[in-house]
């Protein structure tokens, strides 16, 4: 029994796979725009989130190295002058 739903895992994993190459292919442009949205409202979420944390983790975080201030104030504010551009590209 288990083998049987395992083989149909496996045939539905493969047709998945196969499918998803193709859909990408035509679409990938639109795809690419979606990914690059859905990544910075993610880290934007995650900005929010380490915001609200308490301050022991926090400063847990920025002794562990984990988060370097200057990289992500960067790439956040890149991120935010180009989030209008990557809308206006996607509504064409």
């Amino acid at each position: 029994m288990l083998l049987h739903y395992l083989t149909e895992a496996i045939g539905v994993g493969l047709v998945l796979a196969f499918t998803s190459f193709f859909v990408y292919e035509q679409y990938e442009a639109e795809m690419d725009g979606i990914v690059k949205i859905l990544l910075i409202v993610m880290k934007e979420a995650t900005g929010l989130l380490m915001n609200n944390l308490p301050v022991y983790v926090t400063s847990f975080l920025h002794n562990s190295e984990t988060l370097n201030e200057s990289e992500r104030h960067e790439k956040e504010n890149y991120e935010k002058s180009h989030i209008p551009s990557l809308l206006f590209s996607l509504g064409k």
